[in-house]
């Protein structure tokens, strides 16, 4: 309604890409059903520096870190299209 990517659209976006992520490095969702496994992600942080207008494109880029224990975390860049950082996640 306000014309921008608003928070829950932002969240499907890292959702998203977190699943591909998975998938390319064989913890998608059919692999991890073979081993009787899965994965959640379990909380995030957001911090957005600029919400942008609907209908641009952003790009997310995501890394995992060391793992601690049983969990993994998970890093985002959220870029606009001119490749400037707009927000942050984990």
């Amino acid at each position: 309604p306000l014309g921008r990517l608003g928070l829950y659209g932002v969240l499907n976006l890292l959702q998203e890409t977190a699943w591909m992520h998975a998938e390319s490095l064989g913890f998608g969702l059919k692999h991890m059903e073979k081993e009787g496994l899965f994965w959640v992600v379990t909380r995030q942080k957001i911090e957005m520096r600029k919400w942008h207008a609907f209908g641009r494109q952003i790009q997310i880029q995501t890394w995992l870190r060391a793992p601690e224990g049983a969990f993994v975390a998970r890093e985002f860049r959220i870029l606009d299209e001119n490749a400037q950082e707009i927000g942050t996640a984990r």
